[in-house]
């Protein structure tokens, strides 16, 4: 594209080949997750058989929580240590990574184009104030020791030192 807007516009279209790509790995992500919800629903729905064939009760509420949880662990550490899915999450999160990293690039063209402060620009401006910040603190630093080196050297005044008396009036 030309104009104006060039760059701005290369950036969008790259922003949105990002997020594309980056809704296609969050699927995969999900439905990896969702697969292990439904293993972990059907655990427990073959366990709750399993107790009501051996004539056991769900005794209250608190119960079938622990058996729930006792279940869906089970599943979901199977899941959290497999290849499947430490690829997924990997892939998930440098996509979202990069989508965000690309977003932060549009911004910053947006808001030049429209005569805003960008990050770059506040992010400079906080880099500077701290380095302002550190030297005014060691310039007080400085005048401090200064001030210690000065006052032994200058003599006590005697704080009871008399008044002169008054002059006398005519």
């Amino acid at each position: 594209s030309l104009g104006l807007t060039r760059e701005f516009n290369e950036k969008v279209s790259k922003a949105f080949d990002l997020w594309l790509e980056n809704q296609q790995v969050q699927n995969t992500y999900q439905l990896l997750v969702g697969e292990a919800w439904l293993e972990a629903f059907q655990a427990l729905m073959k366990k709750l058989v399993d107790m009501a064939q051996k004539g056991e009760t769900i005794t209250d509420q608190r119960h079938l929580l622990r058996i729930w949880v006792e279940v869906a662990d089970e599943v979901f550490i199977e899941l959290f240590h497999s290849e499947a899915y430490a690829t997924a999450q990997s892939a998930y999160v440098n996509s979202n990574m990069t989508l965000r990293r690309q977003q932060r690039a549009l911004l910053e063209v947006w808001l030049r184009q429209n005569d805003m402060p960008t990050r770059t620009d506040l992010d400079e401006a906080h880099h500077q104030i701290y380095e302002l910040r550190k030297e005014v603190r060691a310039l007080k630093k400085s005048v401090a020791a200064r001030a210690e080196q000065v006052a032994p050297a200058t003599p006590a005044v005697n704080a009871k030192t008399p008044a002169k008396p008054a002059a006398k009036r005519r």
